[in-house]
């Protein structure tokens, strides 16, 4: 833990070090994921033993994949291996059959493949037991789903650079409100997703089933309307800066994609169809209602959220960062549903003249070649329009929840909303949100109400609401 990938520290020093004999760097050899900040480095003992079976394999994996850089820093070994005890015990106790002597296993080296196991054993089954198939779209279908639908919303309000310039948040502001849901990531894994065949058209007009709507993304033009004051609704991808832009001013008119939730949500609040949002292409998914994720999200929630908390014998810190642990198999599984290729760095001894590609080049340390490729992600799984689905529907929640009434980015006037993250938002005034208590509400997190100077970057922000919650800690407020 603690190790920092690309330099020559405790990992990469792992990477080159001289092995035991017998031992040698395993399959493609070590490889990292700068973006994730994840690295796997494989080693293996060639051979068979005396029953014919294969040599040992040994892959180490940092930290950081199952609990973020500043919780890996503040985490010992024994309390890392304490909480990976306690997250096996609690899916074996919580998942059932699935987990049980039969299947094997189910914690992997990464959130995202322990994630993938629970969902294959999870799906729904047929009538002879096996796991329902869906269909898998066309390469074309699923990479204009993973150019035009992203993940999270995440705009800071308050920094120069934004479209708006940070004009609407003065200098000085009254107060720091963080709200963010619980769990939202999982609340959603109930949803019914939508599932192939599809059929693309330009039929200008929602789809329908029956009396209800057909799962269906859609192209539209979009004209931002004549008396709107909040932020933007919709959004577009700046290919310049390759940033996600929420036009919010009057008149704008531009191109966005979305899924028929936000269609419609967005008609109830005055962004009229046909006047305001013009219908240009339509991608169907006719195949049946289907919520393949539920049982998978349902049991998670039931760990996090019920059976880690009842282990009152286990030390608070173990149980933190089990819980953490079982956050993020729900937030990589969703993106690992989206199966996009991604870039890996790979790595193989300086000596290994064989297994280097051509294009390697060596480490500053020169006791490795490294190399970079892009990585397939797509198998059985690979469904970007559930990931595609889960984050719209994230962030219509955000913008308006519908099982909050006033709560959402909608409601805040733009001079007092400061930041939009994933499934929260920060305000400078506090807002009117009644807490639930429910899996995937929101709950306030931070109520700082002395005024204070305006953080206008992201590391500013970040600082100050890690000040200001260190101070309510000592100062005895609890932090809901």
């Amino acid at each position: 833990t603690g190790a920092t990938i690309g330099t020559d520290t405790t990992v990469m020093t792992w990477a080159g070090t001289r092995l035991p004999k017998g031992w040698t760097q395993a399959g493609h050899g070590h490889s990292a994921d700068e973006v994730r900040d994840w690295v796997s480095l494989r080693f293996h003992r060639p051979g068979t033993d005396d029953t014919g079976k294969p040599g040992p394999r040994v892959t180490i994996y940092r930290a950081s994949g199952w609990i973020d850089r500043d919780q890996e820093e503040a985490t010992s070994p024994a309390e890392l291996r304490a909480a990976f005890m306690l997250l096996l015990d609690g899916l074996r106790a919580t998942f059932g059959s699935v987990v049980g002597e039969t299947y094997g296993v189910p914690l992997k080296g990464t959130p995202a493949a322990t994630g993938f196991e629970l969902v294959r054993r999870t799906l729904p089954r047929k009538r002879g037991g096996a796991a329902h198939q869906y269909p898998i779209l066309d390469t074309d279908t699923q990479n204009l789903i993973r150019a035009h639908c992203g993940q999270a919303r995440n705009e800071n309000f308050c920094i120069t650079n934004h479209s708006s310039g940070g004009a609407h948040i003065p200098d000085r502001i009254p107060g720091m409100f963080v709200y963010d849901m619980r769990f939202a990531y999982a609340a959603l894994c109930d949803l019914e997703m939508p599932c192939g065949p599809v059929e693309r058209d330009q039929v200008p007009e929602i789809a329908m089933r029956g009396r209800g709507w057909e799962p269906c993304l859609y192209q539209i033009r979009v004209t931002v309307p004549q008396d709107w004051d909040r932020v933007g609704r919709f959004r577009y991808r700046d290919t310049g800066d390759d940033e996600w832009v929420y036009p919010s001013e009057p008149g704008t008119t531009f191109v966005s994609w979305a899924w028929e939730n936000a269609l419609i949500q967005a008609d109830r609040d005055g962004w009229k169809l046909g006047e305001h949002i013009e219908i240009l292409q339509r991608v169907r998914f006719t195949g049946p209602k289907t919520k393949p994720l539920l049982t998978f999200g349902t049991h998670l929630r039931d760990l996090r959220d019920e059976w880690i908390p009842a282990q009152k014998d286990v030390p608070d810190r173990v149980r933190e960062l089990a819980k953490i642990m079982a956050r993020q198999i729900a937030i990589a599984t969703i993106g690992k549903l989206a199966a996009a290729p991604y870039k890996k760095l790979f790595t193989c001894p300086i000596d290994d003249l064989e297994s280097r590609p051509a294009h390697a080049r060596p480490s500053d340390d020169g006791k490795r070649w490294e190399w970079r490729e892009k990585v397939a992600t797509g198998d059985d799984l690979a469904h970007p329009e559930w990931a595609a689905y889960i984050w719209e529907r994230c962030r219509d929640w955000l913008y308006d929840h519908p099982g909050q009434p006033g709560a959402g980015l909608r409601y805040v006037p733009r001079d007092q909303l400061l930041v939009a993250r994933t499934d929260g938002f920060w305000t400078s005034t506090p807002q009117p949100i009644n807490d639930t208590g429910k899996i995937g509400a929101f709950r306030p997190q931070l109520a700082h109400t002395q005024p204070l100077t305006t953080p206008r970057s992201y590391p500013e922000l970040n600082a100050t609401r890690a000040a200001l919650e260190a101070a309510a800690a000592t100062t005895g407020e609890a932090k809901q």
